[in-house]
């Protein structure tokens, strides 16, 4: 469903009257796609490590500097990156150590080579690189920010499979506007069952390893 779709069921669902014709309404209709944003989002921030919230890009590197913003990285392109996973570079994963390690490395006696060590500055989200002999393409992989419905035709990037979700936590959170308690008992329960088959499906699994101790 697209933002439209979405809105439409929503307000049908809910019990308003009128039809929503744009998401750019007035009125009523301004707090309904209001409620649609906030739960597409709470939605997003329910999890840090969704698995449709990750995406990739490739970037660029080279021997002229060893910093890059977010900014230069991206080329232009918006910034969308919240979070980093990982660099990879000739389908190797590159080692990443922590910022502070980074800084106490002196690598002006090092030969420069091919990309293996890489730092995150936990103040711009930046890229520190060890030296490098020349241009080099990266693989970033990474949790990319919150993503907006913005047009009719926006598209969340929640799988479709689970769009209905929107609805049901819009309808939560307009139950309790409008005063209508049955609504809320209602979808509140479809809502935390919706919420439980998406983490099933789309939240990685936690694997822990026990160590014996000496």
């Amino acid at each position: 469903m697209n933002y439209l779709e979405i809105a439409r069921r929503t307000n049908d669902t809910t019990g308003f009257q009128g039809v929503v014709n744009s998401i750019d309404s007035t009125g009523y209709q301004s707090t309904l796609m209001s409620a649609i944003k906030d739960a597409y989002e709470d939605i997003q921030r329910y999890r840090p490590d969704w698995d449709w919230m990750k995406t990739y890009r490739q970037v660029n590197v080279s021997d002229l500097k060893q910093s890059y913003t977010l900014e230069e990285l991206f080329a232009g392109d918006t910034v969308n990156l919240a979070e980093w996973l990982y660099l990879n570079y000739d389908y190797r994963r590159m080692r990443n150590i922590h910022y502070d390690d980074y800084m106490l490395t002196d690598f002006s006696g090092s030969t420069a080579g091919e990309p293996k060590l890489f730092a995150i500055d936990p103040a711009t989200k930046g890229l520190l690189i060890s030296p490098v002999d020349g241009p080099y393409t990266l693989d970033l992989h990474y949790v990319r920010t919150l993503d907006k419905l913005v047009k009719n035709t926006s598209v969340p990037i929640l799988p479709a499979r689970h769009h209905q979700l929107i609805v049901y936590g819009a309808i939560v959170k307009l139950s309790t506007f409008i005063g209508n308690g049955t609504l809320y008992d209602t979808y509140s329960m479809k809502y935390a069952e919706g919420m439980g088959q998406l983490m099933r499906e789309e939240n990685p699994a936690k694997v822990i390893r026990k160590r014996p101790i000496a």
